[in-house]
């Protein structure tokens, strides 16, 4: 993972062409350290193509360490789908409030944040330590 950690560090302190960091700051850097202590840290870099907003985000996660950390919640989040919608819209609702995004976004891969549980989840059968890219394009 280490070895992992610095590439990405690199990578930010060198973006891809077209692209910078995204974010950046003392506050970015708070969350980067509480998800390396769950075995994920990412970079966010921002561009432009044909004038609309394109985003990337390169994540390099350890799933031993994410699974030890965080596996339970994320069987719960994979599970949350099958509940009926009576119980997840408020549980939606208080997710929302508090992160930002709701469980069935975290869940649904077609939006950013699902799609990164996805590949999580991927990752976490696969057993080994991998890199995760998401891109996006603003609509």
């Amino acid at each position: 993972m280490p070895a992992l950690e610095a590439w990405l560090e690199s990578l930010g302190n060198d973006p891809p062409p077209g692209f910078r960091v995204a974010v950046s700051g003392n506050g970015i850097e708070a969350v980067r350290t509480h998800t390396r202590q769950l075995g994920v840290d990412f970079v966010a870099f921002e561009g432009s193509e044909a004038g609309k907003r394109h985003g990337v985000v390169v994540m390099v996660v350890d799933p031993q360490t994410l699974d030890e950390k965080a596996g339970p919640m994320l069987g719960l989040i994979g599970r949350f789908k099958h509940m009926p919608s009576m119980l997840r819209e408020p549980i939606d609702a208080q997710a929302k409030k508090q992160t930002g995004f709701s469980i069935t976004e975290a869940t649904n891969p077609d939006t950013p944040i699902g799609a990164a549980v996805a590949a999580l989840d991927e990752l976490r059968d696969f057993g080994g330590r991998g890199i995760v890219l998401i891109d996006a394009v603003k609509q």
